[in-house]
Formats: structure tokens, sequence, C-alpha cells
């Protein structure tokens, strides 16, 4: 529940809120839970708050300042976000639903399964933001700036994009049936397995952009986009053009996955379709980019949770998780390289294993609730990366 004490003095208005915490810049705040529909807050400072379930539907948070704040399944229907700063938040499941937030910033921001229904974001900087599961049916993205923004697996009908910068952007399964990409910027985005039914990309620079494996794209499409013959996709697509070899890291692809395949049958198990060893190899990488998100979350978790009843260093130190998110990230550039190696995929899953493994009893004897659900989250996605992984090693001679 929110404190009672910090709520009373946030509805005695942004002035005296704002002042007051510029005299206390180390006290917690306190939000979660809180009842704030209609509330009339621009400029507020809410900065590194616990906003978890608060209810600010239809609020006025015009230039709010939300940076870093723990927002996680917060309802923002129709609230009034205009030039709030969302950076570094972690906002889980939150709710945007019709939001007017033009020129607002989430740079960084943690929103795997928000809800961005007709929620108008033009001119918005949400790069470097994970948007994975989201829904973005009819969302208007038009100006923005999603550099790096990772959209995976996203439901995207109608969603505008026109003129946006949408560099190594992300859509891999996204769901973007009669979404728009006019005039934007699509250089190296990747849409592998994304549904493009009657997608519009007139006037888009998909120079480098991955198709290869989308759904519903044709060359009438394809081709009244900008630099469409330096885009990556599959020979149906070649539409009287060379396809350009694929560059991933240190590895060259060829769009020939028979060729690439046949390079490396030294270290495949040759008895294992080409698709599908492709396929575990896309698998295992996104499992382990998974639990890195889900680490953070963690940590995010166990640093909001300090003054509470159960102590952050009680259930794991952040110097753990910080040394585990390093051998997982070495982890995940190992799938980029030519030759896996097996060796190093066994440690790394006997790392993770270990991992679970201690974690487990300290779930068993925590106090805190939230806490206790972070860290069942965790397990899960540990044990998810574990089975993909040793998926992979399986396929490896």
């Amino acid at each position: 529940m929110a404190n009672q004490e910090q709520l009373e003095r946030l509805l005695e208005g942004v002035e005296t809120w704002n002042k007051w915490r510029i005299r206390e810049p180390d006290t917690i705040i306190d939000l979660v839970n809180a009842d704030l529909r209609d509330a009339y807050l621009p400029g507020i400072n809410l900065r590194n708050a616990q906003l978890a379930r608060c209810d600010l539907r239809d609020a006025v948070l015009d230039g709010a300042n939300v940076i870093e704040a723990v927002a996680s399944n917060a309802n923002l229907t129709g609230a009034q976000l205009q030039n709030a700063d969302f950076t570094g938040a972690n906002a889980r499941y939150l709710n945007l639903t019709s939001v007017q937030a033009k020129l607002a910033v989430f740079n960084g921001a943690l929103l795997r399964n928000a809800i961005l229904t007709s929620a108008d974001l033009e001119g918005a900087d949400l790069s470097n933001v994970n948007l994975k599961d989201a829904n973005a049916v009819r969302t208007n993205l038009s100006k923005a700036k999603l550099k790096s923004t990772d959209f995976r697996d996203a439901k995207m009908d109608h969603a505008v994009f026109d003129a946006a910068e949408i560099e190594y952007g992300d859509f891999r399964r996204c769901n973007l049936n009669r979404a728009t990409f006019v005039f934007a910027k699509l250089n190296f985005s990747r849409f592998r397995n994304a549904n493009l039914q009657s997608i519009e990309l007139r006037g888009a620079d998909i120079k480098k952009a991955d198709f290869r494996r989308a759904n519903n794209l044709s060359c009438e499409i394809l081709s009244l986009a900008k630099n469409w013959e330096q885009s990556y996709r599959d020979h149906e697509l070649s539409c009287g053009e060379s396809i350009p070899e694929f560059l991933e890291g240190t590895l060259i692809v060829s769009n020939n996955t028979d060729q690439f395949f046949s390079e490396m049958s030294s270290i495949w198990n040759e008895s294992i379709p080409d698709e599908q060893r492709a396929d575990q190899v896309l698998q295992s990488r996104t499992s382990l980019e998974d639990l890195v998100e889900e680490l953070d979350t963690f940590n995010n978790v166990l640093r909001g949770r300090i003054g509470h009843n159960n102590p952050p260093d009680s259930m794991v130190s952040e110097e753990v998780i910080k040394q585990l998110k390093s051998e997982i990230l070495a982890g995940i550039e190992l799938h980029a390289a030519p030759r896996p190696n097996k060796q190093y995929l066994r440690t790394l899953n006997q790392t993770l294993h270990q991992f679970r493994q201690w974690l487990q009893p300290r779930i068993d004897k925590a106090a805190d609730t939230i806490i206790v659900a972070g860290a069942v989250s965790l397990v899960a996605k540990l044990s998810k990366a574990w089975d993909e992984i040793k998926a992979l090693i399986d396929m490896l001679n």
C-alpha cells in the first residue's frame, strides 16, 4: 500500500511536493497501489518512485519526471504525458491506452507487455526500449525516435511509424498488419517471421533491413521503399535484383542456408535439418536475452525494496547478479560466432543450473512477497534458457 503521509503531501500540490523532494532527496517514494485518478500533477518529480499498480487514469502528468521509477502494472489510461520523462523506468505491463504523450521520453525503459493501444506518441523518444510482447494496436509513433527498440512479438496492427527513426529496430515475430512506415528510417532493422500484411513502406529507407522469412511481403510493397535492393530477403523476393549476403557480427550468413551449414558440417549433427538448427540458435539466444532482462528487472526490485521488511542482500547481492549477467552476455555473443563452442555452452548451462539451485531455497525463506514474485519469475527464465541451450548443445557434434 502507498505511504499515506507521502500521498497526503502529494495531494497538497506539485510545488509543495517538489520542494519537499529537494529537501529529502534520499527518501524512498512509495505510491504503490495509490489512487490518483484525474490528478493534476504537471511537472511532478516522481524520480525513482515506487508506482507499481498505481491508478493514474486521466491524470495530467505533462513534463513529469518519472526517471527510473518502478511502475509495473500502473494504469495511465487517458493520461496527459506530453514531454514527460520515463527514462530507464521499470514498467512492465504498464497501461498507456489512449495517452497523449507527444515528445515524451522513455529511453531505455522496460515496457515489456505494456498496453499502448491508440496512444499518441508522436515525436516521442523510445530508443533502447523493451516493448517485447506489447499491445500497440493503432498506436501513433510517427516521427518517434526508436533506435534499437525491441518490439519482438508485439501486436502492432494499424500502428503508424511514418517518418520515425528506427535504425536497428527489432520487429521479429510482430504482427504489423496494415502498419505504415512512410518515409521511416529502418536501416538494419529486423522483420524475420513478422506478419507484414498490407504494410506501407513507401519512401522508407530499408537499407540493410532484414526481411528474411517475413510473411505476406510482396515485391510490389517492397519496391516502393528506398534502397530496397540492399535489404536482406528471401529469394522469392529478389524482385529481379541480386540479394546481398547477411552480415551479423563476424559471421556472414548466405541467403542459402544449405551453403552456410555445409561449411559448418564439422560441428553440427548432420541428421538435423538446416532450418531446425537456425531456429534453435535463435531460440537459445532469445532465451538468454530474456534472462538478461529478467535479471535487470529483479535487480531493480531488490533496489526498490530497500527499507522494507526484507533487505535486498538477504536474498542475493547485486554483485552476484552483475557477475551472472556478464557470463550470459558473453554467451549471447557466442551465438553470433561462426563456430559455437560446445564446451563453453556446457559451462554456461552449468552456471545457470547452479544459480537456480542456489536461489531456490532463498525464495522459500524470503518474507517480502514482491521479491518472492520477482525471484520466481527469474527462476522460470533460468529454466527456459537452460532448456534452450541444452537443445542447442545436443545439435552439436
